[in-house]
């Protein structure tokens, strides 16, 4: 049991870099990423981040193929 929960640990790990990556590129510093919850393979995370002096807000869902914006906004 500790060892799937470690697996699972590393995976959620490497899926908020992914987000951080992605929203990085889309021009966002200094985010805050929190995990919301898993369905069967996809994660999702809501994020707070700053764009210009703009507070923006959004969703971010990510699988094994990537992770994905699905949702931004102000």
């Amino acid at each position: 049991m500790i060892i799937i929960f470690s697996f699972t640990s590393v995976a959620m790990l490497e899926f908020e870099g992914k987000v951080r990556e992605l929203l990085e590129k889309k021009g966002c510093l200094d985010s805050k990423i929190d995990r919301l919850g898993q369905e069967n393979t996809k994660v999702l995370y809501k994020f707070t981040c700053l764009k210009n002096n703009n507070v923006i807000k959004g969703l971010v869902e990510c699988d094994s193929l990537g992770c994905l914006l699905i949702k931004r906004g102000q």
